[in-house]
């Protein structure tokens, strides 16, 4: 999940639609991501970004760590 949808109309690529659809599909597996270009701009909406995935019943974000997933509550 990107928290960088300037100019998208909603905060989140993908929106919140998809995110729901995936989720009703048994998705589970999710990482976050900002786009940062700038130090300042690193975790740009994060907690909003957590909020918005624990409307819709995610409990975690994931890592990765030698290609395995390990998932991070929230």
């Amino acid at each position: 999940i990107n928290s960088h949808a300037e100019g998208t109309g909603d905060i989140t690529l993908p929106n919140l639609d998809i995110l729901k659809r995936y989720k009703e599909l048994g998705g589970e597996l999710i990482t976050f991501g900002s786009d940062a270009h700038k130090i300042e701009k690193q975790g740009f909406m994060y907690n909003e970004v957590c909020e918005r995935l624990s409307s819709i019943g995610f409990k975690y974000l994931f890592k990765y760590l030698e290609h395995k997933p390990i998932a991070v509550k929230f």
